[in-house]
């Protein structure tokens, strides 16, 4: 079991197969971007917590939007390569959007880089298992049916599905906040596809 307090969890929101994502305001800065800092990943026997920023300068330690965009887009590219499916396609293509968008939505001075990814210790289908921020790690699911122990896209799409419904609602004129909003959402339903059809 996981030591969060009820009153503290924003929303709890779960994967096709049960998986659960928990976004939690435990230690939230004053005047914080987001009604959540933390999000805690079911990995399927254990749990994996993160935390999570609009931009780096919230100031907050934690993964960006772009850093979850770009760690989402990388797997997908990967799982391209592996099988190249309609669902797996088109999220792509979503995911450039999303990508697109949060570039031109991000301030000239928010320059974070982007993830680095490396072999897990699982044996994987894909080339890299794992993204790391700095210090900040984040061990993804090594199989293509996200069956296995570690956090899997359609966790972190689930993320950033919140994330922009959240900022969309405080920001409802940004056009940019928008579109991301929409791809990210259509990224997700492509993944939910792809694991439906791969599962059988």
């Amino acid at each position: 079991m996981i030591d969060i307090r009820a009153d503290d969890i924003v929303a709890e929101r779960n994967t096709n197969d049960g998986r659960f994502v928990l976004f939690t305001r435990t230690d939230l800065p004053p005047r914080y971007p987001l009604p959540f800092l933390g999000v805690s990943l079911d990995t399927g026997g254990d749990c994996h917590g993160i935390i999570v920023r609009l931009v780096e300068a919230d100031g907050a330690e934690g993964w960006t939007a772009l850093d979850l965009l770009l760690t989402v887009q990388a797997r997908a590219k990967a799982e391209a390569k592996r099988r190249a499916t309609k669902p797996t396609i088109a999220m792509l293509y979503h995911l450039a959007q999303a990508v697109r968008s949060e570039r031109l939505r991000r301030p000239s001075r928010d320059v974070s880089g982007a993830p680095n990814f490396r072999p897990g210790n699982a044996a994987s289908s894909y080339p890299w298992t794992v993204a790391e921020m700095r210090e900040r790690t984040l061990p993804l699911c090594p199989d293509p049916e996200s069956r296995e122990g570690g956090v899997t896209p359609e966790q972190l799409l689930i993320v950033l599905d919140q994330l922009y419904a959240d900022v969309a609602a405080a920001q409802r004129s940004n056009p940019f906040v928008r579109n991301a909003r929409l791809h990210v959402g259509n990224a997700l339903t492509c993944e939910q596809q792809r694991l439906v059809e791969l599962r059988g």
